[in-house]
């Protein structure tokens, strides 16, 4: 475990994992159709939302981790990872609708896609106050 935790932490082992989970979820987005129905059996009402924002909260998660081990700025990397991500949800749906057989342009994808980087972009900015061993956050308070 300390092998594969040392190796995402590095800046190859971090972009390879992104791309890696980028590319499936390249391939997925741009299935026609007919390969989707296998899916038809999920009948709870707007998962496909769910799933957008899970997948986008993976993503936003993956490329700021990948940017933080090559830039310093907290700032840039979430500015950057939010911007990338947002141009890849919109790109995706202009593609679906221009390019693949049966699919369509769906705003509620869109905003899907951006409310995952957004929940990434919360539980990161959130999460940027650890809790210390002793219980106490940030700067010792004894």
């Amino acid at each position: 475990m300390d092998i594969l935790k040392s190796f995402f932490n590095k800046p190859v082992g971090a972009f390879t994992s992104f791309i890696l989970f980028f590319s499936i979820t390249l391939y997925l987005f741009t299935l026609p159709q007919t390969s989707l129905k296998r899916f038809a059996w999920i009948t709870i009402p707007h998962f496909d939302k769910l799933v957008h924002i899970s997948i986008f909260f993976s993503l936003f998660y993956l490329f700021t981790h990948f940017l933080s081990t090559v830039i310093q700025s907290k700032f840039l990397t979430l500015i950057i990872s939010l911007f990338f991500l947002s141009a890849y949800g919109i790109s995706i749906e202009f593609i679906q609708e221009k390019f693949i057989v049966g699919r369509s342009f769906e705003l509620a994808d869109i905003i899907a896609d951006l409310s995952g980087c957004l929940l990434g972009l919360l539980i990161t900015l959130v999460g940027r106050k650890k809790i210390g061993p002793d219980g106490n956050r940030g700067r010792n308070q004894n």
